[in-house]
């Protein structure tokens, strides 16, 4: 369903049996990419016309992700070997291997220069996240933030993370469970 973030009607997109994950619409607005699975099937990278239509699948089962890269062209993917691919977005061309990039790597954004994409490297503890920009030209790593609550009491986990494709300003969230100890005396 497309809900209208103002005045407007819902628009009921897709009339499928694919059970859709996540999603995002290329830069034009025109198409979007979404993970998704059949019935007895494994998940998979989907493209459909932004205005709805019949999803058509863009990479074999197995293999999913959702980045699409700044020009349009690309979908960054996992396959299930944990290796990294770009296929193209509508047919053109075959699937690149992106070996920059290592199989516990967790990409968060593509840069707006079209090469270079933040990374969130393996996790070192709950409450710190090094984030790295790779490009994938050179395979060139640079840090780009190790991101850090203010307050490290009773941090589960960090994310998720958002980063602006001129990486000068980004957002993050974490999961903290605190709770509080009493001790009671005298009771019978």
């Amino acid at each position: 369903m497309l809900y209208p973030t103002g005045a407007g009607e819902q628009k009921q997109l897709t009339n499928d049996n694919i059970v859709h994950g996540s999603g995002r619409w290329t830069p034009d607005g025109k198409w979007i990419v979404f993970s998704g699975f059949e019935p007895d099937k494994k998940a998979r990278t989907w493209i459909m016309p932004a205005e709805g239509g019949t999803p058509k699948p863009i990479t074999p089962e197995g293999t999913v992700g959702t980045q699409v890269t700044p020009d349009g062209e690309r979908v960054l993917v996992k396959d299930p070997e944990d290796k990294y691919f770009l296929y193209p977005l509508h047919g053109n061309g075959s699937a690149s291997r992106v070996p920059q990039l290592k199989t516990d790597d967790g990409v968060i954004a593509s840069a707006a220069d079209g090469h270079t994409l933040f990374v969130r490297e393996a996790v070192q503890n709950a409450w710190t996240m090094r984030v790295v920009s790779v490009d994938i030209n050179t395979g060139k790593r640079q840090l780009f933030k190790e991101i850090e609550p203010p307050d490290r009491a009773g941090v589960l986990a960090l994310g998720p993370v958002h980063i602006t494709p001129d990486g000068k300003t980004y957002v993050y969230g974490f999961t903290r469970r605190l709770s509080d100890l009493h001790v009671v005396e005298g009771l019978r």
